[in-house]
């Protein structure tokens, strides 16, 4: 299991959807996190490294100048939503049922999982943001996985990960006093207890280990669950979030379009609106077919505006709408999900 599997479809993945929901997990959750909270009070004042993940973390193991852009991924809120959460015990046993059979996905996952559980390490409970710092042209840079992984010795995980699911070795070592391991030309390092960073430059640690990064140019407001502010000057800029706001969830992407594509909008407005339209409402028909109805009605209702080269879409989606179709999408065999979505 390469670094690049894990942190892509591996963690990620297993954080958005695998999560116990039944109330006697929620109650020995509850018992978990109180004897962790106090094993880690006990273990904190004997000076090791056992405080909680506090939000905002990820972002600030990240360069200050994000030259071509964020990307911010709240997964803590987003698993905290009341439906989400109901939904996410249908998609649970999709994925276990998916290991059961020992396919492709299933024979690598499997043992990874195992080892991480030895480890004391839950992805689906311990992962909590996830932070992306782009290069010019919008070209893949750092990126952070923050979580309660303190004590937990994650790399040592992610290697054991990588030999239980019978892949080449990864060997733990460390530089700049930050454990590391390396796979092909990618580095995954503790930069911070409850912090894991990805990257091409291992010369990246000693800049980074303070946690002085980037504090600043984030948006991490109350209830957001996902930013992005993307800076490309062929293209143009790009700015988007996801935020809870009681029942609903509210998405707002605004694109000011650079070079040709922007003096085309900025010249006809009212063409390019109809265009947009069309593409909303061609989306919206492709995804009643499926499982996914309750959102294309929302999708429907998507404003659009245009002013001069910048086109913003605003959406307001209740949070039912979301877990009723990822619960159906969930209940449905794989090449049923395929044949009713026809993007």
């Amino acid at each position: 299991m390469s670094i690049r599997t894990f942190a892509g479809w591996g963690s990620i993945a297993m954080a958005l959807f695998v999560v116990g929901c039944d109330k006697k997990s929620e109650k020995a959750e509850e018992k978990s996190e109180k004897a962790t909270k106090d094993d880690g009070e006990k273990k904190t004042k004997k000076g090791d490294d056992s405080e909680k993940y506090a939000a905002g973390d990820a972002v600030k193991y990240l360069p200050k100048a994000c030259k071509g852009g964020r990307f911010y991924f709240n997964l803590g809120t987003f698993l905290k939503n009341e439906a989400v959460e109901k939904a996410a015990e249908a998609l649970e046993d999709k994925i276990s049922e998916g290991i059961k059979k020992k396919d492709k996905a299933g024979k690598k996952l499997a043992p990874a999982l195992k080892a991480l559980k030895k480890a004391g390490i839950d992805p689906a409970r311990d992962i909590k943001e996830v932070a992306l710092c782009f290069e010019p042209g919008m070209k893949q840079g750092a990126m952070t996985i923050g979580g309660n992984f303190a004590g937990k010795d994650p790399i040592k995980a992610i290697a054991k990960a990588a030999e239980e699911a019978d892949e080449k070795d990864l060997e733990q070592k460390e530089s700049d006093g930050i454990s590391y391991v390396k796979d092909g030309k990618k580095y995954v390092a503790a930069i911070a207890p409850n912090v894991l960073l990805f990257t091409d430059s291992k010369a990246q640690f000693a800049d980074l280990k303070g946690g002085d990064g980037g504090g600043s140019g984030w948006d991490l407001g109350k209830g957001r669950i996902l930013s992005f502010d993307m800076d490309d000057k062929k293209n143009g800029k790009f700015i988007g979030s996801i935020t809870e706001e009681g029942e609903d969830l509210t998405f707002k992407v605004t694109a000011d379009f650079a070079g040709d594509t922007g003096d085309k909008i900025e010249e006809d407005p009212q063409t390019f609106k109809k265009q947009f339209e069309k593409m909303r409402d061609s989306l919206e028909s492709k995804l009643k077919k499926g499982p996914f109805k309750k959102i294309a009605d929302d999708i429907g209702n998507a404003k659009i505006k245009v002013d001069g080269s910048k086109v913003t879409v605003t959406l307001t989606m209740p949070s039912a709408d979301l877990g009723d179709s990822i619960k159906k999408a969930a209940e449905m065999k794989d090449d049923e999900l395929e044949n009713a979505v026809d993007l």
